[in-house]
């Protein structure tokens, strides 16, 4: 394990790559803006449950952010609603250093979608995961148990980590669901434990991750966990304040160690 001060030496050279940016920082505000601060060639892995649309109610939604019933009935559950993936993957190849990794999370519905405009990308497609919940989500054909998390490489092959991974990722719904100040909780929250999986793969200790749907921190609490860096970015204000404030709590408990 690396020592703190190591971590930090390291943590302020590479601060000089990221330019207009600071790490282990989350940002507000829409990423289609915030990837054309980050210089090219300066992220060692992108990691994300990105904004997607989805079937609810008979209309479109969007997975991710808090769900309320004003916005599920105009079918809009998450303010990253109107972002495609067509308006940012060019931005995160750029960013991202030759021979490293992207994961980006999506369901059936979107996959198809997905699949064509990262075809017309200079990313490599190099898998497709599947992340097993654990459990059955009902719904009105057969009972959804999986979504899918595509794995993207720029440039030569890179190996992973730890080559006895399974392409099949069984890891349990969280259970206990956090909540902000308010009470409102992040319905589509991934488990820390399946971002720390794809990271400890697709990273070395030290190195920079990107996740640019942040949400409520999930990505960087695995990479603070796991010693590495993040850059973070999320459009909904509540989400990066209830983020922080977790991530804070994370570094009061780390320093009493």
């Amino acid at each position: 394990m690396w020592h703190r001060e190591e971590l930090r030496k390291k943590c302020l050279t590479k601060k000089i790559c990221l330019d207009m940016l600071e790490i282990n920082k989350i940002y507000q505000g829409d990423c289609r803006k915030l990837l054309k601060l980050i210089d090219n060639d300066s992220i060692d892995l992108v990691c994300s449950d990105v904004a997607y649309p989805v079937q609810s109610r008979g209309g479109s939604g969007n997975m991710g952010g808090y769900w309320t019933d004003s916005q599920t009935r105009k079918g809009k559950i998450f303010k990253s609603n109107d972002i495609d993936i067509s308006e940012y993957i060019n931005d995160l190849y750029r960013i991202l250093k030759d021979r490293s990794h992207c994961y980006l999370m999506c369901n059936d519905f979107n996959l198809m979608h997905f699949l064509d405009v990262i075809g017309k990308s200079e990313f490599h497609f190099t898998k497709c995961l599947i992340w097993d919940k654990c459990a059955k989500i009902c719904g009105r054909y057969y009972m959804a148990q999986k979504e899918y998390i595509i794995m993207l490489r720029k440039g030569g092959d890179r190996p992973i980590n730890e080559c006895g991974t399974s392409d099949i990722l069984s890891v349990p719904i969280p259970t206990n669901k956090r909540k902000d100040k308010d009470g409102l909780i992040n319905q589509t929250e991934k488990p820390v434990k399946l971002m720390e999986i794809l990271i400890r793969n697709s990273t070395n200790v030290g190195d920079v991750v990107l996740d640019p749907f942040m949400g409520s921190g999930t990505t960087a609490r695995a990479c603070v966990n796991l010693e590495r860096q993040y850059v973070g970015f999320e459009i909904d204000q509540r989400q990066v304040d209830f983020a922080n404030n977790e991530l804070k709590n994370m570094s009061r408990q780390l320093s009493l160690f």
